[in-house]
């Protein structure tokens, strides 16, 4: 069987898998908790998608930004509530196009994290070209009120490189976005995201926070709660053409 082929048949059944478990497990509408929903490209067909999904979080949850979020984690207290932050990897231009207008007319916060060396340039991979944001759109996300963070300066992968290349993406990246954008660039994705495989949880997060970011966005699936480091917030991945009877799973702790 072609991979495409595979791919076409794990997408048609996850649905109604996803629905079955949804049956059996919920979100808590009583118990105090925080998800960080992570994004990547939302098409022009899929808007609606996105609306409906953000109306199903709505019903949840309050949104708040990342830096509502590093500052909800680090108090010695109860999180007081639930809680949604809508983030964006790669710095896809059709995130910019059809997300960012969405959010902003529903006044919801939300992260972009961006990739220097990919701004304003076309890559081919599996799924076609993907186009990516400029420099003037970038601009206009930070004057829409949105959070632009790094999500390193290449897209590297950090468990492969030495710990001075790993300082030169983070430093370099938030230099760089500080520079075009006006801005302090608080907050980094790490790319890929999974510790170990893809970062050295020990040694990156450590290298972040001395190159003077607050957080540090990760791939690990799940919730943020009272005790959950800023160093290595969870991240539950969503695709806006995903029904949202596929949700109720995916927010359940």
């Amino acid at each position: 069987m072609a991979v495409p082929a595979v791919a076409g048949l794990r997408s048609a059944l996850r649905g109604p898998v996803m629905w079955g478990r949804s049956l059996y497990r919920r979100p808590s509408r009583t118990e105090d908790w925080v998800v960080v929903a992570m994004y990547h490209r939302v098409p022009e067909k899929d808007r609606i998608g996105f609306v409906r999904q953000l109306d199903y979080m709505e019903s949840l949850a309050d949104f708040i930004s990342p830096g509502q979020l590093v500052e909800l984690l680090c108090r010695d207290e109860p999180l007081g509530g639930r809680y949604v932050c809508i983030t964006f990897d790669d710095g896809e231009s059709d995130a910019y196009r059809n997300a960012a207008p969405i959010l902003a007319e529903s006044e919801i916060p939300a992260a972009f994290f961006i990739v220097p060396d990919w701004v304003s340039a076309d890559i081919s991979d599996g799924d076609g070209r993907r186009r990516h944001v400029t420099w003037q759109e970038c601009r206009n996300l930070v004057g829409a009120g949105f959070t632009v963070g790094s999500h390193s300066m290449s897209h590297r992968r950090f468990s492969v490189l030495r710990a001075d290349d790993a300082r030169a993406e983070f430093e370099r990246s938030k230099g760089t976005l500080e520079n075009a954008l006006g801005i302090e660039c608080r907050h980094f994705a790490c790319p890929w995201g999974q510790p170990a495989l893809d970062y050295d949880p020990d040694r990156d997060p450590r290298l972040a926070r001395a190159a003077g970011y607050y957080s540090f966005f990760t791939t690990i699936r799940g919730h943020g709660e009272k005790g959950t480091s800023p160093w290595a917030i969870p991240r539950v991945r969503l695709e806006p053409d995903w029904s949202v009877s596929q949700l109720p799973y995916l927010f359940a702790r």
